[in-house]
């Protein structure tokens, strides 16, 4: 049984597909360019085409600022090729894709003469350029604070609503109402929540403020599928539960035995960037490969660090991690060694996710996790 969607569009099933091809301003073929920044380019060139554009539906709101930033940097460019047509002939894109594309993207000169007369550097450029958008949707939830901030910032008139909880096997709630609660989904999946311990329920059995599990069986397939996302009941719409995502169950990281769980890192990095960072960007806890000492280090992108007190940062990082006893006892023992601070640019994300598109997954749905067990990323992160 196939498990998760290659697209989007998979949601709607086969009748209404074509209904919303037709009114997506960014063709799914974009997503077979394996290249980033070639990626990013086109995505932006199709998106500039969209004066009608209404509604952004992202993932991860990162992904969203990346595709602004690339815009104000590859402005010249992208104006060029909407007034010619086609592609830059220097992006790395499969010439078989080239193809497909290039046959959507013929000259666009009155747009292009339009856009022409924008300031790439003015504050209001994206109301600018899309004057019908009303919504971005795209996740909430988790640790994307920075991220919905800067959307805030740069599109002040326009309503960030929050998604529910989707899993590329199914859905699991929806934004609903006029206070957009995150409703269980039950119209549309067999939903069952299993607690703490190990106790399944249907969901019309959960409990105001408690943590679950999410159990899901689908008309696809799936059956009682264990899909280790966390939630918590933070209400009810009538009789059905709303929920709110808390991060992924079961992620370890265990090198000389230590079994740091993702959400006990997730709780730390919170309490620590609360009291010391005004607005923290990127910020995750890896296995460091520099040097022959074995320790964990703290990659944080920060807007001010001058005036940052890192020493204290790093421990209070370290007094948090320690309250996991394994943790704390290989410590003790000299298996591991302090954490350390590593500071990392602007473009962490950028370079993360490059990372992960690497090693196979696709950039719209790469989350930045609290804890990433692949050790020695501060590599590439830097």
């Amino acid at each position: 049984v196939p498990v998760g969607f290659i697209e989007d569009m998979d949601y709607f099933g086969i009748l209404r597909r074509p209904i919303m091809r037709s009114v997506m301003a960014v063709p799914a073929d974009v997503g077979r360019i394996p290249d980033m920044a070639a990626n990013q380019y086109v995505t932006l060139l199709f998106l500039l085409r969209a004066k009608d554009m209404s509604l952004f539906s992202v993932w991860h709101p990162s992904f969203l600022t990346l595709l602004l930033d690339d815009l104000r940097s590859t402005w010249p460019r992208l104006l060029t090729d909407l007034e010619r047509g086609g592609i830059d002939s220097e992006l790395l894109i499969p010439a078989s894709t080239r193809r497909v594309l290039e046959r959507r993207l013929g000259p666009a000169r009155g747009r292009a003469r339009e856009l022409r007369h924008l300031n790439p550097d003015d504050e209001r450029l994206y109301q600018r350029i899309w004057p019908h958008l009303q919504v971005i949707s795209c996740w909430c939830e988790g640790r994307v604070q920075s991220d919905i901030a800067e959307l805030t910032r740069a599109f002040p008139d326009v309503l960030i609503q929050g998604k529910g909880l989707l899993a590329t096997e199914g859905v699991i709630s929806i934004p609903f109402g006029p206070s957009q609660q995150h409703v269980c989904a039950v119209t549309s999946h067999v939903l069952e929540f299993e607690d703490s311990d190990g106790v399944v329920l249907p969901v019309w059995e959960s409990e105001l403020g408690r943590e679950y599990r999410v159990i899901l069986t689908t008309a696809g397939g799936l059956y009682r599928y264990q899909l280790r996302d966390r939630v918590e009941v933070t209400g009810f719409y009538k009789q059905a539960p709303c929920i709110r995502f808390l991060g992924r169950a079961g992620v370890v990281s265990d090198c000389v035995g230590e079994k740091l769980h993702a959400e006990h890192v997730e709780e730390v990095i919170d309490e620590v960037t609360r009291q010391y960072f005004d607005e923290p960007g990127f910020a995750m806890l890896v296995p460091s490969a520099e040097g022959e000492d074995r320790r964990y280090s703290f990659l944080v992108e920060t807007r001010d660090n001058a005036n940052i007190d890192w020493q204290a940062v790093a421990t209070s990082l370290e007094s948090g991690l320690c309250r996991n006893y394994h943790y704390a006892h290989a410590r003790a023992l000299g298996q591991l060694q302090k954490v350390a601070i590593t500071l990392v640019g602007a473009d962490a994300q950028s370079h993360y996710r490059m990372l992960m598109m690497e090693k196979g997954a696709v950039a719209g749905t790469i989350k930045f996790p609290a804890l990433c067990t692949l050790p020695g990323i501060e590599r590439y992160i830097k």
